[in-house]
């Protein structure tokens, strides 16, 4: 027997199991047996045998357990997963059949039909998890209904909300265009039933619904709802305006779309409904709204009937226009209400010209006439809104259809604008008998509503070429508003101003000359007003195209017309020009103002910087192009120079590309300087002399020269460090490691040497000019050892070096502690340091080599508690406040060597270990000062009990110090040293009932078995010191509770 019998047997003889398995082998990939080739073998007859076995078979599976009987699969008998499995390949069968039936044209048989119907019935009661079913159900019955196929209309019901629920649910595109294509079974609905109450809900839900506002489909599909049902076009009406407050514009313009649309397919009653019960009621409304707000009531329904009158070139739309405006807008103009009164103008305005086309001439001109005496009237309303729609409305209308408005009607209209140019221009100078011959007018026109619809209203006017002969003469009257004192006005007016920029028949410095903008921008606070003057401006004293030296002419003579105006226009000027051009720009400047600088000190005492005569040619010319500058032009440019610099700071720090250009430009320039400074290290150490030669004296002008020279050569290899490292060279790194070798061969003795000679020959009397002398090389290069460590830190905070710079950085603190409590004064920029390089190695992750990233920071640490240990043992307290300077680097160190730990880093050892000897050493050095024959445990000095205070403050950080002072002592590096043990022990005594018992303990057994042992041997003078140790550390075990 064939597959194809087995098949139709399993239907034939009811058995769902042995149908099953076929829809299992139609499913797979590896068997051969195929649902629609077996259907499209059979012949007529076993059709109907298979649809009649599917239909009684599926029939009696829902009586043995009705769908929706339970609320889950778990609780239904043992039959549920057959019958939905049942239902899937029934499904599945249907499908095929129908295709099979779609390509032969052939009958679809009853019982197909049949079993199509209960299909159709279960798509709203199938449960959770079975959306796949239902999917395959709705869309057997969208194929059904779109073939249009025997007993289409019994496969709609169901189907048709279902797939609108699923696009309201998920919001797809492809649900919304099946929802589209379905849209004719609409009419088989009855809509005065109660039956469709549901489905009226689900299409009220559409009309709301974003995804079919936004699609194509979705906006037909509600237009096409609207003629439906009289009443139920009522209804989506009334949920649409309900929706007007709370949409965007956007959705707005789309409500008008389906207006439109749903408008130009309606006839008879449905017509009829949408112009009088929807689209008028949406004009009436929009007369008669608020207008209050940004996005008032007016405005929005304004918004939704701006499509229809978009639409006004489309037949029969302009007649429908009037004809619903008619009985609404003609009484609205002569209402007492003023809001009512603008509506209805901004109204006139967005539908002009009202009329019929079909009508005849005269009528059409009559109406035109009525249109155009009606606006001439709102111009002169009492009310300024009134006065403020009219006049916008006006010049809108003018500028849109001037070709077409009568020659008169135009002059009518422009007389009216300039008198209310002279009325805004007497209001503004007061000029009180202008307001009387203008009757009135000039009150009317004080408003400043009115005033910005003046300037509104003329762009519209300036887009048409036609208008440009007659507004040239009428603009030159409005050069006084620029000094409005409303800024929406000054705003409006520098609009225009903008737009006439842009006009070859008229310029803007003819309306308004450039001094009474200056004097604007002179005074003006408002930000916006400022950024449109600049923009005006721009091209007269900067412009864009010209050269730097053009721009510099410019900028002295913008300068000695008028410096506050010249301030506040470079703040803008960055605004309207690349990077790169502000870049020469900047630079040119500083070469004429070296170049002035030249021609008034002829002689120096230092170049650093070669002849190029090239330049300075270019630069002088430049000066006698600008011509003498006073004092104050010239401080005027090197303003000038640090605003554009601020200007484009933020653009330099972010790296754009284009900034990168402006950079490389510069780039020979910038090394060619750096190089020149480079040589104020040999002139410095030439200063700097040994102690045998006599020091040359220096100047206070010198010392600042220097200091800053060398500052800027070391910040400059830094700015050129991106720029020029390569395999052969490490850029900054390099450079800064000479600096450093050179720093410690001539700075750092000249800090050490001893002074103390020199202070007693001043107070001698003798050699005081030699001393001072030594005192100011001494100051010298304490500032310049400041400049480098700051230079150090920044390169670790830039990541730009790698391990050789911070072995050198570290070698050179070494050499800075040596010098001792002298070296107090680098212990701001120490501390910085050591923060940069906790930061940068402690949390690298690159290497994974602990040693490698933790000896620098051991290394700087260390040196930096020498140096606070050295200053513990001088007569001057400068401890307490070196203390208070170094805490806060030390809680970040302390704060990111824990972050560390918990990375999973060993790199605290790098931290703990030089605190831990730190700490110790103080205490042994307050032993051997201090002679107690007590055996009391001493307190601790000052700086141990400063660092301990830090350790203590987290339990993680105490407990790290803690293993390794146990380490330390278990590891036998503290025997036959009495002072260690003795400070070991006052460090346990301190830390004693802060920390774990456990470790204090072993370590305190530890050391008493040690000065045990050291007790038994030959110590000599050790004796005294034992004895006191060991009565130290009983006093310590009694307290711990432990009998030694």
């Amino acid at each position: 027997m064939s597959h194809r019998e087995h098949f139709l047997s399993s239907v034939v003889n009811d058995s769902p199991q042995a149908f099953l398995r076929f829809i299992e082998q139609h499913k797979s990939k590896n068997d051969t047996f195929d649902i629609e080739e077996t259907l499209q073998t059979l012949p007529k007859k076993d059709h109907e045998r298979l649809w009649s076995g599917l239909r009684d078979m599926t029939h009696k599976l829902l009586l043995t357990n009705p769908v929706g009987s339970h609320e889950n699969e778990d609780e239904g008998p043992s039959e549920w997963p057959v019958l939905l499995s049942h239902l899937e390949g029934v499904t599945k069968v249907a499908l095929c059949a129908l295709a099979v039936i779609l390509e032969k044209s052939t009958h679809v048989s009853s019982a197909f039909l049949e079993t199509a119907v209960i299909l159709h019935g279960l798509l709203m009661s199938l449960p959770e998890g079975y959306e796949s079913l239902q999917n395959d159900i709705a869309q057997l019955c969208e194929l059904w209904f779109l073939n249009e196929l025997e007993g289409k209309e019994e496969l709609i019901t169901q189907a048709f909300p279902y797939l609108i629920i699923k696009s309201l649910g998920r919001g797809i595109i492809s649900d919304v265009n099946r929802v589209w294509s379905l849209r004719q079974c609409l009419h088989l609905m009855d809509f005065d039933d109660d039956s469709s109450e549901s489905l009226k809900q689900l299409l009220h839900q559409c009309m709301i619904h974003p995804v079919y506002l936004k699609l194509e489909e979705g906006r037909r599909f509600l237009s096409y709802a609207f003629g439906l049902n009289p009443g139920l076009s009522k209804e989506f009406h009334r949920t649409i305006k309900n929706q007007i407050p709370y949409c965007s514009m956007n959705v707005l313009s789309l409500y008008g779309e389906v207006y439109f649309r749903a408008w130009r397919v309606a006839s008879g009653a449905y017509l009829k409904v949408l112009e009088e019960n929807c689209i008028q009621d949406l004009m009436f409304a929009a007369v008669h709204a608020q207008r209050t707000g940004t996005q008032s009531m007016a405005s929005r329904l304004r918004k939704v009937l701006e499509y229809i009158h978009q639409q006004k070139k489309q037949r029969g739309v302009d007649e429908a226009l009037l004809r619903l405006y008619q009985p609404i807008i003609w009484r609205a103009f002569k209402v007492a209400n003023p809001m009512v009164r603008a509506n209805a103008a901004a109204l006139l305005t967005d539908t002009f010209p009202l009329q019929n086309p079909d009508a005849g001439n005269e009528e059409i001109d009559e109406l035109l006439q009525k249109q155009f005496d009606i606006l001439k009237d709102l111009m002169e309303d009492p009310h300024p809104t009134v006065r403020a729609t009219a006049t916008h409305g006006v010049c809108r209308i003018t500028g849109v259809f001037w070709e077409l408005i009568p020659a008169h009607i135009i002059k009518m209209f422009l007389t009216k604008l300039y008198s209310s140019f002279c009325c805004l221009r007497s209001i503004l100078i007061k000029d009180k008998d202008t307001l009387k011959i203008s009757n009135g007018i000039g009150e009317m026109w004080s408003s400043s509503a009115v005033r910005v619809a003046v300037f509104q209203g003329l762009k519209f006017l300036l887009d048409n070429r036609l208008s440009h002969p007659l507004l040239k003469s009428l603009l030159s009257n409005l050069q006084d508003l620029v000094h409005d004192q409303a800024e929406r006005v000054r705003v409006a007016f520098l609009d225009v101003l903008l737009l006439v920029k842009g006009l070859k028949a008229v310029k803007f410095w003819n309306v308004v000359p450039l001094e009474q903008l200056l004097a604007r921008l002179e005074v003006e606070q408002s930000a916006t007003v400022i950024r449109r003057l600049v923009k005006l401006l721009v091209n007269s004293f900067h412009p864009t195209r010209k050269s730097v030296d053009e721009q510099a002419i410019r900028c002295s003579a913008l300068w000695q017309s008028n410096p506050l105006a010249a301030r506040k226009f470079y703040q803008y000027v960055h605004l309207h020009t690349t990077v790169s051009a502000t870049g020469k720009f900047i630079a040119f400047l500083g070469n004429c103002l070296m170049e002035c600088a030249r021609n008034e000190h002829n002689e120096s005492s230092l170049s650093l910087e070669p002849d190029n005569q090239a330049e300075d040619k270019e630069n002088s010319e430049c000066l006698e192009k600008i011509g003498t500058c006073d004092v104050s032009t010239l401080a005027g440019l090197a303003e000038t120079i640090a605003i554009c610099w601020g200007g484009i700071k933020d653009k330099l720090d972010k790296g754009e590309p284009t900034c990168r250009t402006a950079v490389q430009e510069r780039h020979d320039k910038l090394r060619n300087i750096a190089d020149n400074l480079r040589l104020i290290m040999a002139t410095i150490e030439s200063r700097l002399s040994s102690a045998d030669s006599v020091p040359v004296p220096l100047s206070a002008s010198d010392e600042e020269f220097f200091q800053k020279a060398f500052q800027a050569y070391c910040l400059l290899e830094i700015h050129l460090h991106h720029m020029e490292k390569n395999d052969d060279y490490e850029g900054a790194s390099t450079a800064m490691e000479n600096v450093l070798v050179w720093a410690d061969r001539v700075l750092l003795p000249m800090i050490n040497m001893d002074r103390k000679v020199s202070v007693q020959l001043i107070k001698g009397g003798t050699g005081t000019k030699r001393a001072r002398e030594e005192e100011q090389l001494c100051c010298l290069a304490t500032h310049l050892v400041e400049t480098i460590l700051m230079c150090l830190s920044e390169i670790v905070m830039l990541r730009m070096a790698e391990e050789n710079f911070y072995n050198h950085a570290a070698v050179f603190t070494t050499s800075l502690a040596k010098i001792g409590c002298k070296a107090v004064e680098f212990l701001p920029h120490l501390s910085k340091l050591l923060y940069q390089l906790a930061h940068s190695l402690l949390l690298s992750d690159e290497t994974g080599n602990v040693a490698v990233q933790s000896g620098p920071v051991s290394i700087v640490l260390t040196n930096i508690l020498q140096i606070l240990t050295a200053c513990d043992s001088t007569e001057v307290d400068v401890l307490t406040q070196a203390l208070l300077t170094f805490r806060p680097a030390l809680a970040e160190v302390l704060m990111l060597t824990e972050l560390g730990r918990k990375r999973g880093s060993e790199s605290n050892a790098c931290v703990v270990t030089p605190l831990l000897s730190a700490v110790l050493t103080n205490i042994t050095q307050q032993t051997r000062a201090v002679e107690d024959d007590t055996d009391a445990v001493p307190e601790l000095p000052k700086f141990a009990s400063f660092i301990l205070k830090m350790i203590t403050s987290t339990q993680p950080l105490l407990r790290s110090f803690l293993l390794e002072l146990k380490q330390r002592v278990l590891s036998g590096a503290l025997d036959k040293n009495i002072d260690q043990q003795e400070a070991v022990i006052s460090l346990l005594g301190a830390i004693r009932g802060k920390a774990e018992t456990s470790i204090v303990k072993t370590c305190a057994l530890q050391i008493s078995e040690q000065l045990k042992a050291c007790d038994g041997s030959d110590v000599g003078e050790q004796r005294n010191e034992i004895q006191r140790a060991r009565s130290q550390v009983q006093i310590l075990l009694s307290k711990l509770q432990i009998v030694d």
